[in-house]
């Protein structure tokens, strides 16, 4: 779930909205007597004809993102293991661009992110003949995200207006995303080949010092979309973007250090597949001045991948296994700003 602060973020909208419809300034004789936002309110009226003030052609910024995250997916048919990472708290920094042909009809737009992960727990339950044989949680921290992708993007004229802009986006990008989980707690007493390994519910196997799983997840993706520049005053912009991912190669490392039985070296589970998804967002940009602004939203993400091939064992792969339904979620909100030139 996305902390509550998140939803504070929405709230400014409104604030926004009501600051983007200020009074029309007069016209003033005496030029000595303007204050700086005097000066400004007349910049914007000079700049309210130029198509650049509705759609600056070039944009630099910086925006914090705060999100969570999710990571599940099944080992083996029957299902043999079932692995869940649920992170409460993700902090990203990430630098974009945007740079646009003179008369705004093709963008080229990119952004970069790096962050970590922390506040977060991991849920491992392993099967034997179709009934939970060991369930155990580990708290995760440490972990770190990081991603970039760039976009060509095309004004669709027939969808676009002198407030409103309509574009279709075309890219790609890279994802990793790495969780790092300590401790182990029961969560079942163990049975079959897991008994004597859980002796009661809440005993703990490993200290919250000691490090049991890591999860890699690698994304080298394609992105097609569109995104909506809607600029109903001279101050305010609500930017939308969906982009569809229709195929993404897709590499998973999963690291049991506990597990001595699956070799010495670890990853001692790699999946390999491709994988398909979306990522979506929401903006609001507010000028402060021409050159600047700033501006808050939200970004959901999504991959999928219906079934990868899991190579068990290393440096020796003891054998093959197939994960099905490997999902991974984030949503997060953000706020930064802008420089327009």
């Amino acid at each position: 779930m996305i902390h509550r602060c998140h939803l504070c973020l929405f709230g400014l909208a409104g604030l926004l909205l009501v600051l983007a419809f200020p009074a029309q300034a007069q016209t003033i004789s005496n030029a000595s007597g303007w204050s700086p936002w005097q000066q400004s309110s007349v910049a914007y009226n000079e700049m309210a004809t130029s198509t650049a003030a509705r759609y600056p052609n070039n944009e630099f910024g910086f925006r914090y993102w705060y999100s969570s995250s999710d990571i599940h997916y099944n080992v083996g048919k029957p299902k043999i293991s079932r692995l869940d990472y649920k992170v409460d708290n993700s902090k990203l920094g990430e630098a974009y661009f945007r740079i646009a042909s003179r008369n705004a009809r093709y963008l080229l737009k990119g952004y970069l992110g790096i962050g970590g992960e922390q506040n977060g727990n991991v849920d491992d339950s392993d099967y034997e003949n179709g009934t939970t044989a060991s369930d155990t949680n580990s708290s995760l921290g440490k972990g770190r995200l990081q991603h970039f992708y760039v976009d060509l993007g095309y004004k669709l004229n027939s969808l676009s207006s002198h407030t409103d802009a309509t574009s279709v986006i075309i890219g790609g990008g890279y994802f990793q995303d790495v969780m790092t989980a300590r401790g182990l707690t029961c969560k079942q007493v163990g049975t079959g080949s897991f008994a004597g390994f859980c002796n009661s519910v809440g005993q703990t196997v490993e200290s919250d010092g000691i490090k049991v799983l890591q999860n890699n997840s690698k994304f080298s993706a394609l992105r097609i979309g569109l995104e909506n520049n809607w600029t109903p005053t001279r101050r305010l912009t609500w930017r939308n973007e969906i982009a569809l991912i229709p195929y993404a190669s897709f590499r998973n490392d999963d690291y049991h250090y506990l597990r001595s039985d699956l070799g010495s070296e670890v990853p001692n589970f790699r999946d390999n597949g491709t994988a398909f998804g979306a990522q979506m967002e929401t903006m609001f940009d507010y000028r402060l001045t021409p050159g600047w602004s700033i501006n808050f939203g939200a970004q959901y993400w999504v991959f999928w991948s219906p079934q990868t091939t899991t190579k068990v064992g290393n440096p020796v792969v003891l054998g093959t296994e197939k994960s099905y339904d490997w999902m991974y979620r984030r949503l997060g909100a953000f706020v930064g700003t802008s420089y327009h030139f």
